[in-house]
């Protein structure tokens, strides 16, 4: 998982349930 919470060699931007658990991770 990239630093803006894509997968890697994903371009698309994360979806909302994706920046949830990447914010979840990093609390």
């Amino acid at each position: 998982v990239t630093s803006d919470g894509a997968t890697s060699g994903d371009r698309r931007p994360p979806r909302q349930a994706d920046l949830l658990r990447w914010a979840e991770a990093l609390s």
